[in-house]
Formats: structure tokens, sequence, C-alpha cells
């Protein structure tokens, strides 16, 4: 986790995220939005593998923390995931709030 000079902070996601460490993310994830209130922004970039429990994590986070919770570069492997599910349009581009979702197939938001 790494302030971002305006109150908020960036988060960088890598590798697996399922069951077994699925409390860790939850924690972080709570941790940075109770020490940056001004935005925290996941960066999906290295994220190879996240299943439901990832998934379910992050949807509570986005629910509590509004448009104060982001994401960007969202990894292959997520994206085919929240599309799946049909929850890709609920993940913004960390940037901006108003920004459209990353486009399909880019892993760029």
């Amino acid at each position: 986790m790494e302030p971002d000079g305006t109150g908020g902070a960036l988060v960088v996601l890598a590798g697996e995220i399922d069951q077994d460490c699925a409390s860790e993310l939850r924690d972080v994830l709570a941790s940075a939005l109770r020490a940056h209130p001004g935005r925290v922004v996941l960066d999906l970039a290295g994220l190879t593998f996240c299943d439901c429990a990832c998934l379910n994590i992050l949807l509570r986070a986005r629910q509590e923390a509004g448009i104060r919770f982001g994401v960007r570069n969202i990894s292959a492997p997520v994206s085919r995931l929240l599309r799946s599910t049909d929850t890709f349009a609920y993940f913004l581009n960390g940037a901006d709030p108003g920004s459209h979702p990353a486009e399909e197939g880019t892993g760029r938001i």
C-alpha cells in the first residue's frame, strides 16, 4: 500500500488470491480504507488468479467505500471472472470515478 499524495492510496495486488488468502486481502483493504479516507485504488495488473472469495471481498469493499474505491489495470484472468459473473461494470477506473470500465481484452481502463 502506497499513499498517492492526495489522501488516498494505491494497493498493488499480484499473484493468486483465493479462499486461502482472501482474509488477508479483506484486512489490507479495510486498513487502507481506514488509513486513507481520500480514495483507495487497486492495481490488478499482476493478479493471475482471482476466485469468488476474492470477488466477494472486492464487491463488499466497493459497496462500503462507494466512489472512494476503484480499480485499474484489470488483468485478463480477473476480467474473465468479472465478465462471467456480470460484475465488470461495478469496477470503474481508479483514476477517475466517472470513467468507463476497462476495455475488454486490453487489460486496461
